[in-house]
């Protein structure tokens, strides 16, 4: 039974009591009609605690498990999860087989449910890790004095000079062949 016919039948609950006290002085079942009608009119407008305040009016007037339905559906509808739980379950407690106990049941499961989920933490994000590529630089170049090409040439270079310098030294000299030593001819 859905909530707003489940509300339309306590009021026609209500309404079919008799009223049992004087014109002036409410009778209990006439307080909780007064409530209940308030609480109702306060739903209808949103007015959640408006109607949280009436219905428990009511229920104090005349402690009918109904009240307590109607508690739990205006604690639900206001966000108040837990006490919506809390009206749910003693309303099924105090009238398991009621025309109302399976949505009641209904209701309390999905809020339980929803209060389960609300106290699991909350995922971590998952930040992707930007990493700044670092240059690699190579090592520092040898100074060119400490390469070995360089020194290979360069010992080509003086062995080349010496012995070009001993080849022309001696090629420019005239050799006597007759072997008179002492005597220089230019």
């Amino acid at each position: 039974m859905s909530g707003k016919r489940y509300l339309a039948a306590m009021l026609a609950l209500l309404v079919s009591l008799p009223s049992l006290g004087r014109a002036n002085d409410l009778t209990p079942v006439e307080l909780a009609k007064a409530r209940f009608q308030s609480g109702a009119e306060r739903y209808r407008a949103e007015d959640w605690d408006g109607a949280i305040t009436h219905y428990q009016a009511a229920y104090e007037a005349l402690p009918l498990p109904e009240f307590l339905f109607n508690l739990g559906q205006a604690y639900r509808m206001k966000g108040d999860r837990s006490r919506a739980l809390v009206y749910y379950d003693r309303f099924l407690a105090t009238n398991p087989k009621s025309s109302a106990a399976d949505e009641a049941r209904a209701l309390r499961d999905r809020l339980a449910t929803e209060l389960r989920e609300a106290a699991k933490p909350a995922p971590v994000p998952v930040v992707p890790v930007v990493t700044t590529p670092v240059a690699v630089s190579a090592p520092p170049a040898k100074p060119i004095y400490r390469r070995w090409w360089l020194w290979t040439a360069v010992g080509g270079v003086v062995a080349l000079g010496v012995g070009l310098g001993v080849g022309l030294t001696l090629g420019n000299r005239t050799v006597d062949p007759v072997g008179n030593m002492g005597e220089l001819h230019p």
